[in-house]
């Protein structure tokens, strides 16, 4: 029997969805099947309400200051979007990223802008590869800095919890990321040489463009801060009395590994880094799970919250 290009094609993206899906299902059957994710569901439900409001006040203010700031980007590439507008396609593209497997998120905002205000992709792209890399640069030099200041003996607790599987995976993925984007861009070249070579000019503009920097580092800045603030209030909320290090400690790496990880909203990856992390600093995994948790819940409600107010706001410009 003859198999298709499209069953092949199809088979191709069922297999891709179950790899990227693995990942996420095995590290929450593994939360399950020990009884810490239970026990955390457990820590939730004495969570008092009065945490919700600052925290869906930061889910709000999130995507916000992420849209403001792509704003700012847009503009080095030539190309003008209103604030209410990119908040409405940040938001809606944020939502998608917690339901779609892997880095769909961001492919999603640059259609969704195209559509809404004739935007090329080719000059959209950079500005999304921008927004990683300034927010995993930003969270790689504060939990950098956070391991400086917590000393040797953090550093020999986080060292001590990692095992020789874990080294191989972590490497593993790297060398699995590194690998897809290689052959995405060796195959841009060979199959859309037009398209890559505006890519490359909008980036060069980008890059070289001195306009807005100042705004650009203060909403990098800001939106830090939020992520801060919202692992601290949902580690206040379910009865973690942490240091200040501590909070940034497991916010800065547990974010970043989720940021980085090829997995819908980095669902489970994060989790995953934040037991890690409790297990070095002596922090009962359950309530760490429970934190989580509720800071999930705090931005998944923010979200629709900031898309609904942009729209109205847009048809109030109409």
């Amino acid at each position: 029997m003859t198999i298709s290009t499209g069953q092949r094609w199809n088979t191709r993206r069922v297999t891709i969805l179950a790899l990227r899906w693995l990942i996420p299902v095995a590290i929450i059957g593994g939360f399950i099947a020990t009884g810490q994710l239970s026990d955390a569901i457990s820590a939730l439900s004495r969570v008092s309400l009065v945490w919700a409001g600052p925290l869906i006040a930061t889910g709000i203010a999130l995507p916000i200051s992420h849209a403001w700031r792509w704003v700012y980007l847009l503009r080095r590439t030539g190309s003008d979007v209103p604030v209410f507008e990119s908040v409405r396609v940040t938001s809606l593209a944020s939502l998608i990223n917690y339901a779609a497997p892997g880095f769909l998120g961001a492919p999603a905002k640059a259609i969704l802008v195209r559509d809404s205000r004739s935007v090329p992709l080719s000059r959209s792209l950079p500005t999304l590869a921008a927004e990683q890399l300034l927010d995993a640069g930003m969270l790689a030099l504060a939990g950098s800095t956070v391991l400086f200041l917590s000393g040797p003996t953090m550093l020999e607790a986080i060292a001590g919890q990692v095992t020789v599987d874990d080294s191989l995976i972590a490497l593993a993925t790297v060398v699995a990321i590194v690998s897809v984007a290689i052959v995405m861009l060796l195959a841009s070249r060979r199959y859309l040489p037009g398209f890559v070579e505006r890519v490359r000019q909008a980036t060069l503009e980008l890059v070289s463009s001195r306009e807005h920097i100042r705004p650009i580092a203060m909403l990098t800045l800001a939106r830090w801060v939020l992520d801060m603030g919202a692992v601290g209030i949902a580690s206040v909320a379910v009865g973690l009395r942490l240091g200040l290090l501590e909070i940034l400690l497991i916010a800065n790496l547990s974010l970043l590994v989720g940021l980085i990880a090829p997995v819908p909203g980095g669902l489970g990856v994060r989790e995953a880094a934040m037991a890690f992390l409790a297990g070095a600093i002596g922090v009962s995994v359950p309530a760490v799970l429970a934190l989580s948790l509720l800071h999930r819940a705090g931005l998944a409600i923010g979200l629709p919250v900031a898309l609904g107010g942009a729209r109205i706001l847009e048809w109030g410009r109409r």
